[in-house]
C-alpha cells in the first residue's frame, strides 16, 4: 500500500464504520445501498463550497489573520459558532434535503439520521484526508498517523452526532402534520447540531480538547436514545414484534 492509500484508508475507514453502524440500526426497512453511497459522496463533495464559504468569511469579514492577540481568541469563538458550525452543517442537510428528503426511500422518521449520518461522514472522510495530508506533507508519517487515528476517534464520531441530532428532527419534520410544524422542527435540529458543533471546536480552539470527550460520550449517548425511540416507532416494525 502506497503512502497516499494509506492516508486515504486511515482518513476513509472510520467514517465508513460510522455510516454502517447507523445504517445497521435502520433494521425493519434498511435505505437501498445506492443511496446511501450517493448521499456520502455528496456529503464528500459539499466540503469545497463549505470550505470556500468559511475562507471568505474567516479571512475577508473577520479577518482572524490581521487580529491582535486581544482578539483572536473572542475572533475564534465567534467563528466557530457563526461561521464554522452553521456553514458545515448547513451543506451537510442540503445534500439530504435537495438529493433524498423527497424520496420515496425516505419512508420513516429514522431515515433521517441514517441519511444526515451518510452526508455528514462523506464531509467528515475528505476533511479527514486534508488533515492527514497536510500533516505528512509538513511532518511525518508518525504524526499523520496520530492526527488520523485522533479524528477516527474524536472529529469523526462528533461529525456524525451533530448531523445525526439535524436527523432525528428532520425524520420527524417528513412526516409532520403541517409545513409550519416541519419548518420548526427542522429549524430546531439545525440549532442543536449548530450549537453542538460551535461547542465543539470552540472547547478545542480555547485551549480545553479534553472537554471534547464527555460533550460526545453525552450527546452520543443522548442521540442514540433517540435513535432507538425512532427505530422502535418504525411503522414497518412486524406486528408480533410490536412491545
Amino acid at each position: 500500500m502506497s503512502l497516499y492509500a494509506y492516508y486515504f484508508f486511515l482518513g476513509f475507514a472510520p467514517a465508513i464504520f460510522y455510516v454502517w453502524y447507523i445504517y445497521k440500526k435502520d433494521r425493519w426497512e434498511p435505505e437501498p445501498t445506492h443511496q446511501i453511497v450517493k448521499i456520502f459522496f455528496l456529503g464528500l463533495i459539499s466540503i469545497v463550497p463549505a470550505g470556500l464559504l468559511e475562507w471568505i468569511f474567516q479571512s475577508r469579514v473577520f479577518q482572524i489573520e490581521s487580529a491582535s492577540m486581544t482578539q483572536y481568541l473572542s475572533l475564534n469563538l465567534a467563528v466557530c459558532f457563526l461561521i464554522i458550525a452553521p456553514i458545515e452543517e448547513f451543506f451537510k442537510y442540503s445534500v439530504v434535503k435537495t438529493f433524498v428528503f423527497s424520496s420515496d426511500h425516505f419512508n420513516e422518521k429514522v431515515d433521517g439520521v441514517v441519511y444526515m449520518v451518510a452526508s455528514a461522514m462523506g464531509f467528515a472522510a475528505l476533511e479527514n484526508v486534508m488533515y492527514i495530508l497536510n500533516v505528512g506533507a509538513v511532518s511525518n508519517e508518525t504524526r499523520a498517523t496520530w492526527v488520523g487515528l485522533m479524528r477516527g476517534v474524536l472529529s469523526t464520531p462528533a461529525h456524525a452526532i451533530f448531523s445525526g441530532f439535524v436527523g432525528v428532527y428532520l425524520g420527524q419534520a417528513k412526516f409532520a402534520p403541517t409545513t409550519s410544524k416541519s419548518l420548526g422542527l427542522t429549524a430546531w435540529g439545525l440549532l442543536i447540531g449548530i450549537f453542538l458543533h460551535g461547542l465543539y471546536n470552540a472547547l478545542v480552539f480555547a485551549g480545553y480538547p479534553l472537554f471534547v470527550i464527555p460533550l460526545l460520550l453525552v450527546s452520543g449517548y443522548i442521540l442514540m436514545k433517540k435513535v432507538n425511540a425512532l427505530v422502535a416507532e418504525s411503522p414497518f416494525k412486524p406486528a408480533q414484534k410490536q412491545e
